[in-house]
């Protein structure tokens, strides 16, 4: 499967509040952050749930973890979707990997040494690792990598496709599946697994509206309009036109 993955931009925010006067010894310091940023592609409109999926990290409610000192954010965190106190998917990634780590100076503010991970959410149901490269100036870039993919192929006989965690909302994310024997216009069906449910429909297929639909990339949509974005499927597997 090929095609763009979501970026992400981090830049230096600093507020007001952080002034030093012109003749004060400004210090350094050290900001150590882990941020769930929204992964969807800017084109692809959002639901609406009657109720809303919430994001957790390390079991409560928040979307971002801050601290001064390394050692409070170091190691392992587990971030979860839920909708009504079900977990929907949940995934536990390490604060080492990944990290952008920027010198931020500004005359008259304390000079920031920022380590940040970004985490990226989607509300048709995925959380992935925000992989930093550097961008221009003060900022980073994150690459939101799912689970498969060109950079994580599945194994001979499975296929990169959608897991579905909910049926209503439809949610679902990346994830490797067995090829299905449906070929396009064939009926289709969900098969239940641990993992997510999973359709039978063969490779780069997707069941929609109980038949099987070709999928198209994002280089190819790029150049054919009409692409369409499916509730409950990541943005990687856009019905053909």
């Amino acid at each position: 499967m090929r095609g763009s993955h979501t970026l992400l931009a981090v830049l230096c925010a600093c507020g007001a509040d952080d002034v030093w006067p012109a003749d004060a010894a400004v210090p350094e310091r050290e900001l150590y952050e882990i941020a769930v940023g929204g992964g969807e592609p800017s084109d692809r409109p959002g639901p609406i749930y009657y109720a809303p999926v919430h994001v957790f990290v390390d079991g409560r409610v928040t979307r971002s973890l801050t601290s001064m000192r390394e050692e409070e954010l170091a190691g392992k965190h587990t971030f979860e979707l839920r909708q009504a106190g079900k977990v929907l998917l949940s995934r536990t990634y390490d604060f080492e990997d990944g990290l952008c780590v920027r010198r931020i100076e500004q005359p008259g503010y304390p000079s920031t040494t920022r380590h940040t991970q970004i985490i990226c959410s989607y509300w048709s149901g995925d959380l992935r690792l925000g992989v930093a490269r550097r961008a221009a100036g003060s900022s980073c870039e994150f690459v939101c990598m799912p689970e498969c993919g060109d950079h994580a192929p599945c194994a001979p006989g499975d296929r990169c496709t959608t897991r579905t965690t909910s049926i209503y909302p439809a949610l679902g994310h990346l994830g490797c599946a067995p090829i299905g024997p449906k070929a396009a216009g064939d009926p289709c069906a969900l098969i239940d697994s641990a993992g997510g449910a999973y359709d039978d429909c063969g490779e780069n297929l997707i069941c929609v509206g109980d038949k099987c639909q070709r999928t198209c990339d994002a280089r190819y949509c790029e150049d054919h309009p009409g692409c369409r974005y499916v509730p409950g499927h990541p943005p990687e597997l856009r019905i053909c036109p």
